[in-house]
C-alpha cells in the first residue's frame, strides 16, 4: 500500500478515530448526566429509563395543558351590555343572556389571571 506525502498513515487515522470516539463518549456521558439530573433521577439509570421518564413528563404536561384549557373554556369572555365579562364568574346564562351574579369584567377574572401566572391578590 502506497503512502502519500502529507496524508496521515493508517495508524494515525485509527488514533484520530479513537480520540473522536472517546470525545463522543465523554460528550454522551455528560448529556446523560445532565438529563438524569434534570429529571431528578440517579445517574446509574439507563437510556430507556430516561426516555420513559421524559415520556411520562410529556404526558403529564399534556394533561395539565388540557385541564388548563378546560378551565379557560369555562371562564371564557362573553359580551354583556357593552362589556366583556367572564362567563363562569358572572354566572352568565346564554339563552336568557342574563347574569345571576354581578358581572365580572373578563380582565378581572382571578381564575384567568392565575392561569396567566399573575400572583394572587389579597381581598
Amino acid at each position: 500500500m502506497e503512502e502519500r506525502a502529507g496524508q496521515p498513515t493508517i495508524g494515525q487515522r485509527l488514533a484520530n478515530e479513537r480520540t473522536d470516539i472517546a470525545r463522543d463518549m465523554d460528550r454522551l456521558a455528560k448529556w446523560k448526566n445532565e438529563l438524569t439530573d434534570a429529571l431528578g433521577m440517579d445517574r446509574t439509570r439507563d437510556w430507556d429509563d430516561i426516555r420513559n421518564a421524559a415520556r411520562g413528563l410529556r404526558r403529564e404536561r399534556d394533561s395539565w395543558a388540557a385541564s388548563a384549557q378546560r378551565v379557560r373554556d369555562l371562564h371564557r369572555p362573553v359580551e354583556y351590555r357593552g362589556q366583556t365579562i367572564c362567563w363562569a364568574c358572572s354566572d352568565y346564562d346564554f339563552p336568557g343572556q342574563t347574569t345571576d351574579s354581578p358581572p365580572i369584567a373578563y380582565d378581572q377574572c382571578l381564575t384567568v389571571k392565575a392561569l396567566a401566572g399573575y400572583p394572587a391578590t389579597d381581598a
